[in-house]
């Protein structure tokens, strides 16, 4: 199973993404939080697979909190949420450590799609096979 965080200062959209995930067997909310630095700390004590970062959140942005998880966890797969359509440059600005950018509002159908495609990106991060077969 793999283990979500969900970062959004939008209580109304961490709730709904929380819905929308539960609805997937394969993947668990374990954590939902409303700031970078708290997504941080997150991600630094607990076991996660997968973050869904909002960009603009008070304190940290989602990009900068996204920089300091990969630093320390390039394993974590990191998707950023954001309702600007500037998605190419945040990919860029996000290099190495940001997957992809979700637009917001996110629905079920934009994350039907992107179940497989989180699914082949975490298996490639698993370098030893046996240990991520365990594990999932």
């Amino acid at each position: 199973m793999y283990r979500v965080l969900i970062a959004d200062d939008d209580i109304l959209m961490r709730e709904a993404l929380k819905v929308m995930i539960a609805r997937e067997e394969a993947f668990k909310v374990v954590s939902m939080v409303g700031a970078g630095e708290s997504a941080v700390k997150v991600c630094r004590e607990d076991s996660v697979d997968i973050v869904f970062m909002d960009m603009q959140m008070p304190g940290i942005t989602g990009l900068e909190a996204s920089r300091i998880i990969h630093r320390t966890n390039p394993e974590i797969a990191i998707y950023i949420l954001s309702a600007h359509a500037a998605s190419v440059l945040i990919r860029s600005a996000g290099q190495e450590a940001v997957k992809d950018v979700l637009e917001k509002p996110i629905t079920m159908a934009c994350l039907k799609k992107f179940w497989k495609i989180i699914r082949r990106n975490m298996k490639a991060l698993c370098r030893d096979r046996w240990r991520c077969w365990l594990r999932y």
